[in-house]
């Protein structure tokens, strides 16, 4: 699976100071792909969290319910990420 290469090769190279992986996805369409392109597509947040925590020691995962559409957001390092208790920007 290329994924897991990816994310392998993403969690050596950032820096546990400084380093944090974002981004977004949608969850999986549960009658069909939403975009061919997607070599997998998560189900849900608990998913994508166990996904993340394979490669990195700090994960958050939140979601946003639209009526055509849900997203996946998340942030993981193996340092703090924003908005922890660890960060030491936090507010």
């Amino acid at each position: 699976m290329m994924l897991k290469i990816i994310m392998k090769k993403i969690s050596e190279i950032l820096s546990p100071q400084e380093g944090i992986l974002s981004g977004c996805t949608i969850v999986k369409n549960k009658s069909a792909k939403s975009f061919e392109q997607h070599e997998y597509e998560f189900e849900s947040m608990h998913e994508l969290k166990k996904f993340l925590s394979s490669y990195f020691t700090n994960v958050k995962v939140w979601e946003t319910v639209y009526k055509d559409r849900h997203s996946l957001y998340f942030m993981a390092s193996e340092g703090a990420v924003p908005f922890s208790k660890e960060w030491e920007h936090g507010c």
